[in-house]
């Protein structure tokens, strides 16, 4: 559970190589199973683009 949290906190600010590298993965698909993206992030993620 702690990789999880760890991963999903750095995804916010961190590029994903760089939270590949820190949590010793080989393949960046392994890091994107640890950094999950929840439907508020999405939102607020559409709500900060400029039309």
């Amino acid at each position: 559970m702690l990789r999880h949290t760890l991963g999903y906190k750095l995804v916010k600010t961190t590029p994903l190589t760089t939270i590949q590298q820190i949590l010793g993965h080989d393949h960046v698909a392994t890091t994107n199973i640890y950094t999950l993206t929840t439907q508020q992030d999405m939102a607020e993620a559409l709500a900060n683009i400029e039309w």
